[in-house]
């Protein structure tokens, strides 16, 4: 492979000769061959890497190459692979790259309406060129043995707790489920403050209803509404009450892979009601046991790819299409999903 520009190393992928495993996998390969790895490489091996084509050749006692067997007849002709043009806009690609140097997280930019990736930016990074040719071997050495793990897709691999971008899922869910309105107004007097649980917070005016609290993220409004809605006399108990609010939650594509054309996407977590029954016992958790969910703490976990995710089907006010980085393939028709 030839690489234009020095990134976009964890989008693209790279190539590397065939493992054992991959010959046992795939009768395609022989000793010698080379595969995609990794991104999309990988992910659209089959797409291209086209078709294998062979000669049978004459030789005679001494070795000696004598021409083709009947003429050719028997031959067959490589089908090269198709070309795959990318969604990624290099410039801002570039740029994203250059605001994470010498930071350790990513960026994943994602066009809503199309569900096209624009960047995807995992930090520390490498140059992808580093993974061809005869330095391969040395360069991944030297990069899987660094301690920031410039080869971990972070966008996709990385597990983060989403935190106060999870406030925006929560407003819609708890409007959703009838325990607030825009207008529903709580107390945050510096946090939430129940009994001996303090929940910390910022200081801004108190009360505030429902869109005040986005605007100043605040941290006791989702506190209260989470316990509103765990206490909800609407549910049969406090169970009843996590699975609706975890179902809306899963519906935002947290907790599930997103699908996305990439290998090794990870799903990220979002607890059930059985992992608290399990950790507590049936009878021994409330809202007030779990409420750093409602500030997207505690045991949830998502990708930077389901948070781009989320945000895009807030952009499109509740749609969202799987995300992709690949636009056209030669000769196909990419469905819209």
């Amino acid at each position: 492979r030839e690489y234009t520009y020095p990134c976009a190393a964890h989008a693209l992928g790279s190539v590397g000769e065939v493992s054992q495993r991959d010959m046992d996998n795939d009768p395609y390969y022989s000793r010698g061959d080379y595969a995609g790895k990794n991104g999309v490489e990988k992910y659209y091996e089959k797409t291209l890497r086209g078709e294998k084509g062979y000669e049978i050749l004459l030789r005679d006692a001494r070795g000696r190459l004598k021409g083709k067997y009947q003429d050719g007849k028997l031959d067959k002709a490589s089908v090269p692979g198709k070309n795959i043009e990318l969604s990624i806009d290099i410039d801002l690609q570039m740029y994203g790259e250059k605001l994470m140097r010498n930071k350790i997280g990513s960026v994943v930019a994602i066009e809503p309406q199309s569900g096209e990736i624009l960047a995807l930016v995992s930090s520390p990074n490498f140059n992808p060129s580093d993974l061809v040719g005869r330095q391969r071997g040395e360069n991944f050495k030297r990069l899987n043995n660094d301690p920031l793990k410039p080869l971990l897709d972070r966008p996709l691999m990385a597990r983060y707790p989403p935190g106060s971008t999870f406030k925006v899922v929560n407003s819609l869910i708890f409007q959703q489920e009838g325990i607030i309105t825009p207008e529903t107004k709580y107390p945050c007097h510096h946090g939430f403050i129940f009994g001996g649980l303090t929940v910390g917070c910022h200081g801004h005016p108190s009360p505030l209803d429902m869109r005040h609290s986005l605007q100043t993220s605040c941290n006791g409004y989702y506190c209260w509404g989470l316990k509103a809605m765990m206490d909800s006399k609407k549910y049969k108990n406090v169970q009843d009450a996590f699975e609706t609010w975890k179902r809306d939650v899963v519906s935002f594509g947290f907790g599930y892979k997103t699908g996305v054309d990439f290998p090794n996407e990870n799903r990220g977590f979002i607890p059930n009601a059985e992992f608290y029954n399990k950790r507590y016992g049936e009878r021994g958790w409330k809202g007030l046991t779990i409420i750093s969910i409602a500030i997207g703490q505690g045991e949830i976990i998502a990708t930077p790819m389901q948070l781009a995710n989320y945000a895009s089907a807030i952009a499109n006010q509740g749609y969202w299409i799987t995300p992709h980085i690949v636009r056209k393939i030669e000769g196909e028709q990419i469905a819209d999903s």
